[in-house]
């Protein structure tokens, strides 16, 4: 492109920044509701319509609702995206987030809550996909790894403004109602995507891929991309390529972006999801009375504001880690990060394991061993997990390629979801941990069979790989 013809630099940036904070800011719905259904649901015991003697099973409903939601929406939502367009795509997703939060907030039952959840999980799952290829598509080639990293880091922002928006709730609400209004706190972060989304750039790689070539290269033009799409290039079929991710080509990518992200779910949801359980088990004794009242369940945080305190510091650590994968991701390479961070897990979940056998100094383990694993996670398959998927497969296919991942990813989250209570129930703690501790090495085996580095490689090279 002319430098004549170009916007200035801090424009063309401008628009770059805006498209990721957009794209970032849906993921951090994610983690946002991730921990307000946790509080939500603690907070429902208060309310006498729901608070009843088979409460227990209809949280885990509540949870394992939005869960399943997200990988009908990550794994449906994916050909989609190729096919109607990436902003398209982005509107609809938030505009499934913004009417299902509301409806959520305003459920007059159980079985409403469960419906509205899993509902509200589709656009959830269908987010994943999009946020992680508009990024990947209009970031510069040496700061791609970052940009996605950071977006993925937003889950974890997004948890501590849910902690946040969740103590805030408790200082001003009724308590009987006050699960509502923390589970409506999601719906204006929604709608200022619908409102702001409409204009974003388009990604000029999707353009191409249609056919849409002069379309291609003005949008490469405002993003500042030294992006140059060929004449030739032919238009998108808008038909169904699942398929296409297993053919000889694709295979090893798709064992890349799918196995060792689910494997990484099964442990981050079995173990952080219940991470208040599993430190009101082995804390000490005068703790034990919000043991009984705890449920395996989300982010089953206790009514005492103290726990809410404790379990925020706790996901301050996920930012630190994320802030450790962004900065080493384009130094490091994305590979290397991956192995040593499912390495990393398994030592924190060590320290977990052997902390449940011991009486003394056992809290300080505890911390040191979810210290441990949450630094290892998000420095390393946290953020590589949602940036590999984004940058192996060829643009006709990204968003289906990553769509499937993150489906793949959350029927781990599901496995872990349920598996784990069942496992420290009937194995022990100890036993439990050691299993996903397991599923952690297997993931840093399979990141090393199946390898494709992409660090500071065009996204148009990596597919010749």
């Amino acid at each position: 492109m002319s430098r004549q013809n170009s916007p200035p630099k801090r424009t063309a940036a401008w628009r770059r920044r805006k498209l990721w904070l957009v794209s970032s800011t849906g993921v951090a719905l994610d983690g946002f509701d991730l921990f307000s259904i946790g509080v939500a649901l603690a907070l429902m015991r208060l309310d006498p319509s729901f608070a009843t003697d088979s409460f227990g099973v209809s949280a885990a409903a509540v949870v394992g609702a939005a869960v399943a939601g997200a990988i009908i929406g990550a794994g449906v939502s994916g050909p989609l995206i190729d096919r109607f367009g990436r902003i398209h795509a982005l509107i609809g997703s938030a505009s499934i987030l913004l009417i299902f939060c509301i409806a959520s907030a305003l459920a007059g039952s159980l079985l409403q809550l469960i419906i509205f959840r899993a509902l509200m999980g589709i656009g959830i799952g269908a987010m994943y996909p999009v946020s992680a290829t508009i990024v990947a598509e209009t970031s510069k080639r040496g700061q791609r790894g970052r940009q996605v990293g950071s977006t993925i880091a937003f889950q974890a922002v997004g948890m501590v403004l849910g902690a946040i928006g969740s103590l805030v709730v408790l200082s001003v609400v009724e308590p009987t109602s006050a699960w509502r209004w923390v589970l409506a706190l999601g719906a204006p972060p929604a709608l200022a995507m619908i409102i702001i989304a409409p204009s974003l750039t388009p990604s000029p790689r999707w353009l191409a891929a249609k056919g849409r070539v002069e379309e291609a290269r003005e949008a490469a033009r405002k993003l500042g991309l030294h992006f140059k799409p060929e004449k030739q290039v032919p238009a998108l079929e808008n038909r169904f390529r699942f398929l296409e991710l297993f053919t000889r080509k694709n295979v090893r990518k798709t064992v890349l972006a799918c196995i060792p992200w689910a494997l990484m779910d099964i442990a981050t949801y079995g173990v952080g999801i219940f991470t208040p359980v599993i430190l009101l088990q082995e804390s000490a004794r005068e703790s034990s009375h919000i043991a009984k009242g705890a449920n395996s369940v989300g982010h089953m945080i206790a009514n005492e504001r103290s726990m809410l305190e404790a379990t925020t510091v706790l996901d301050l650590l996920l930012l630190v880690g994320f802030v450790i994968g962004i900065t080493l991701v384009d130094k490091v390479g994305r590979i290397r990060l991956q192995t040593l961070g499912f390495v990393g897990m398994a030592v924190g979940l060590g320290i977990l394991a052997f902390a449940g056998t011991g009486e003394n100094s056992i809290v300080v383990l505890v911390f040191v061993g979810f210290a441990v694993f949450n630094l290892s996670m998000n420095a390393g398959p946290n953020t590589t997990t949602y940036i590999l998927p984004a940058e192996v497969y060829p643009t006709h296919l990204r968003a289906t390629g990553h769509g499937f991942a993150a489906a793949c990813a959350k029927s781990g989250a599901l496995a872990g979801t349920i598996a784990l209570p069942i496992l420290i129930e009937h194995l022990g703690l100890t036993s439990g941990l050691g299993i996903v501790m397991l599923c952690c090495l297997l993931g840093a085996v399979v990141t090393l069979l199946a390898r494709i580095e992409t660090t500071k490689i065009s996204l148009e090279k990596v597919d010749t790989r």
